[in-house]
């Protein structure tokens, strides 16, 4: 945890605190098209108008909807537990579940931009005496930072492509400070341990995936009566969660089908 940040590393810190500014208009730009939330930009900037808690903190970063649902058990359970949670999110929508799903008690708030002055605002004030990212959030900035306050750093579900690992491998001595800022990688598969020890990671261990273990969530049973009595017994199929450009493929699959 003690060795010279790389010259690469230093560079995307002074990088990123240049460009700091600049976030201005990503955000405005993001507001325009509904991916922030005007009322909240000071959080994405490291600022907090809500009070670290006394007692002990865990702090959880989910990026999107997924990732969110996966944990909310482990929310659950820690705020069972009595400790204090945040939960930092990137998309909107993450957010709105987050207002719906979490226990009473838990914090969100959206989670800084990848720059040392922000990032350094947020563990600042909000302290966390254990800090966990989910799946691939992968951030410089934020795990450099994790590392200088010395805050115990868990990687959960982890996942990482051959794709993205071939990619840090170019960097070795980036890849080697990066992943080494985790004190615990608890992987998707035994594939996926096995590119985090390839980039340096000391522990890592494979308890399977998070998202397995999610509760199926609730629905209405006159709703489903109603789609099930629309489609009158027709095979049904889903494309769920698509990117621009995906609806288009998924409309001429269904016409060859």
């Amino acid at each position: 945890m003690a060795d010279r940040r790389p010259i690469l590393i230093s560079a995307y810190r002074g990088l990123a605190r240049v460009l700091t500014p600049l976030f201005n208009l990503l955000f405005l730009l993001r507001s325009r098209s509904g991916k922030e939330i005007p009322v909240r930009k000071g959080e994405r900037f490291g600022y907090s108008a809500t009070p670290r808690p006394e007692g002990q903190l865990v702090w959880i970063h989910a990026a999107s909807v997924g990732e969110t649902t996966s944990v909310l058990p482990l929310i659950e359970r820690l705020s069972a537990a009595d400790l204090n949670v945040l939960l930092t999110t990137v998309t909107v929508t993450a957010a709105d579940l987050a207002g719906q799903r979490l226990p009473d008690g838990v914090r969100h708030q959206f989670v800084p931009y990848d720059a040392p002055g922000p990032v350094n605002r947020f563990l600042s004030h909000w302290s966390p005496d254990l800090a966990m990212v989910v799946e691939s959030e992968v951030w410089p900035c934020m795990f450099d930072e994790l590392r200088r306050f010395k805050t115990p750093f868990v990687l959960l579900n982890g996942r990482l492509s051959d794709r993205s690992q071939r990619a840090w491998a170019r960097l070795p001595d980036v890849a080697r400070h990066v992943f080494r800022s985790l004190d615990l990688v608890l992987a998707q598969s035994d594939a996926d341990a096995g590119r985090f020890r390839r980039l340096g990671c000391d522990r890592v261990e494979t308890p399977g995936n998070l998202k397995f273990d999610a509760d199926d969530p609730s629905a209405d049973p006159a709703e489903i009566a109603r789609l099930s009595t629309s489609a009158g017994g027709r095979p049904v199929w889903l494309a769920a969660l698509t990117h621009p450009g995906e609806d288009e493929i998924a409309v001429a699959a269904h016409v060859l089908l």
